[in-house]
């Protein structure tokens, strides 16, 4: 069967009123569908139309007359933060309605919103939850209606088939990096040749705003020497330089991490990673040994510096934490990136200037501040009482409290990296393409 796997083109680096970061990175899970498809016998294509910057009719044109094809509304690395602009997506599937076999979506959008998804793309069926084995079931012809983790139309009403239970995650082979040019990919603030890997899926902590609807509450892990043979092949086989391991809570378990290091170290495995873990799950051993196995950033989520605010998000984790955290892997000399939510349900503007306060007193790296947004599964969400036909809602108040939290996120963005402090830490310690690659990105927040 000639199966085509597709992700859209959203506005690189910047787009959507919700200001979205939309990153050329390595769809993984679509990689995951298409090596377990080509070891099933299967003919696959994976088309990156963010990387490539495709229009929708050129997606069409290199799609052609495929068996079945599946589209990502939001790729694994924004399976917690999906992009909310949906116009892309819909652009892509209506073309494709014209030419293409079976047509399928999957992502973020129709896990928490099949029916909606279903009228809006018009597709054959929405893939809830996490897509490897569903896809591997409907290319090996099973029926709809006996497949788990499906959601499609029939005589006018919604079937949705049971849920698929949580992928084992040592099942996975290892991805079909082949498939991709790994010299369109890169992180800004890490380097090119650029590829997204993962230790585990899930998360045990309970963070309102976060929304786990694909990846669920259960800690799902690989082994290390699983992982440890991904990164061999992606460095060794096809050039990639940077690695970021996206597992929610890297070093939620630390023997795993050590393993890990261990592993890339007695094979000499020479690579650039990032990771991204809670401040108080690192310690100086532990950050040591990452920092000599090629760690070269570690993103922290601060969330707020209010401690009303905190306790509300129920990230469970004092400031002096997180100072800890920052502190030790400084120490380390592992760079450091925070993030910071504003515009919380009832959120003040003094409140929001304390979390501004605490990320020029943290001083990592590298901050984001971003406008907080109620994803459908999260907690937060589900405290809100919006319209019905409100499908993704970008904010979680009023439009004047959304405008303030708006002019706070891009004077926190400026203030932040204007300060004489900062700029001159980073021309006397930062390569000329780190600087260029940071500020352009920082540009595209004011565009």
């Amino acid at each position: 069967m000639h199966i085509v796997l597709v992700k859209p083109c959203w506005k690189y680096p910047i787009a959507g009123a919700d200001h979205t970061y939309n990153r050329r990175w390595p769809p993984l899970e679509l990689l995951n569908c298409a090596a377990i498809l080509e070891a099933d016998g299967h003919r696959v294509r994976l088309i990156d139309a963010q990387a490539e910057e495709l229009t929708p009719e050129q997606v069409g044109r290199r799609v052609g007359t495929a068996d079945l094809v599946v589209v990502t509304s939001s790729a694994l690395d924004r399976w917690q933060c999906p992009t909310l602009e949906l116009a892309p997506l819909v652009a892509v599937i209506d073309r494709l309605r014209e030419s293409t076999g079976r047509l399928f979506l999957s992502g973020f959008h129709g896990t928490v919103r099949p029916k909606e998804m279903l009228d809006m793309t018009g597709v054959d069926a929405v893939i809830r939850g996490e897509p490897e084995r569903t896809v591997q079931e409907l290319a090996a012809g099973r029926p709809r209606e006996e497949t788990p983790g499906l959601s499609f139309q029939r005589d006018g009403r919604i079937v949705s088939t049971e849920d698929r239970p949580p992928l084992e995650m040592t099942s996975l082979p290892v991805p079909a990096f082949h498939l991709l040019d790994l010299s369109r990919y890169r992180y800004e603030i890490l380097g090119p040749r650029f590829v997204v890997l993962e230790g585990a899926r899930g998360c045990p902590f309970s963070c309102t705003f976060c929304s786990r609807a694909i990846q669920g509450r259960k800690l799902r892990r690989k082994t290390p020497e699983q992982l440890g043979r991904e990164v061999e092949t992606a460095v060794g086989r096809f050039g990639a330089k940077n690695v970021y391991f996206i597992d929610l809570e890297f070093t939620a378990s630390a023997e795993f991490v050590r393993e890990i290091c261990r592993y890339l170290l007695d094979r000499s495995v020479r690579v650039r990673w990032c990771c991204q873990t809670r401040a108080d799950q690192v310690d100086g051993p532990l950050l040591e040994l990452m920092r000599r196995a090629g760690c070269r950033l570690i993103h922290f989520g601060v969330e707020s510096g209010s401690r009303r605010i905190a306790e509300l998000t129920r990230k469970n984790i004092s400031l002096d934490q997180q100072f800890q955290g920052v502190r030790l892997t400084k120490r380390a000399g592992i760079e450091t990136l925070c993030f910071f939510l504003l515009g919380y349900p009832g959120e003040t503007e003094a409140e929001m200037r304390e979390t501004i306060r605490l990320a020029k007193r943290l001083n990592p790296t590298y901050a984001s501040f971003h406008r907080i947004s109620p994803y459908p599964g999260s907690a937060l969400y589900d405290q809100l009482d919006r319209p019905a036909d409100e499908w993704f809602p970008a904010f979680a108040g009023t439009e004047e409290e959304r405008r303030t939290a708006d002019r706070l996120v891009r004077e926190a963005i400026w203030s932040y990296y204007v300060r004489p402090r900062y700029v001159l830490s980073r021309i006397f310690r930062s390569s000329p393409c780190s600087l260029w690659r940071q500020l352009r990105l920082f540009a595209g927040y004011f565009r």
